[in-house]
């Protein structure tokens, strides 16, 4: 944790807060919180990384994402949403309260929006290169949706969940 501080001061201190090497070490030091299951200090670090790299966003509640308006570079900003929809699910599984399971769909929809506009924009062979690495975006994404369906009953998560299998 020492070394992402001191990362993280270093890059703040030479680039200021908005910038994607500021980002880059909160994201960092999110997943070292996960990892320790951290939950609630994964999504601090996730969000500040998330308002790092969006300008004009700065809500620091963790439960609010950018829109997709909002968001101008796409693949700085995977990381640190899909770090917070894992975190989210990861306070899911410990408490039960279904809020943080609706939290993790809310930044899965964001992601999937961003990976269909950034798909968009690619061409064919660069389409390919990303696929494996949005997989385990999607299986995610799917697995959040079709656990709301089954605590909710409310089809809607039931047919995103399919609407995104074929995406995968």
């Amino acid at each position: 944790m020492k070394m992402y501080n001191k990362a993280y001061h270093i890059f703040f201190s030479n680039f200021g807060f908005n910038n994607p090497n500021v980002a880059l070490a909160l994201t960092h030091k999110g997943g070292l919180f996960y990892e320790l299951e951290e939950y609630g200090n994964a999504l601090v670090s996730y969000q500040n990384a998330i308002i790092a790299d969006v300008d004009k966003f700065s809500d620091t509640n963790s439960f609010i994402n950018p829109s997709v308006k909002q968001i101008v570079v796409f693949p700085e900003l995977i990381d640190p949403l899909f770090g917070k929809a894992k975190a989210f699910q990861g306070l899911y599984k410990k408490t039960k309260d279904i809020k943080y399971l609706e939290a993790a769909h809310e930044c899965n929809v964001l992601l999937v929006k961003m990976l269909d506009r950034l798909r968009s924009q690619l061409r064919e062979e660069s389409k390919f290169i990303i696929a494996e690495n949005t997989r385990i975006i999607y299986s995610n994404a799917i697995g959040a949706a079709f656990k709301l369906y089954l605590q909710t009953n409310d089809e809607n998560y039931l047919n995103l969940a399919f609407s995104w299998s074929e995406k995968k």
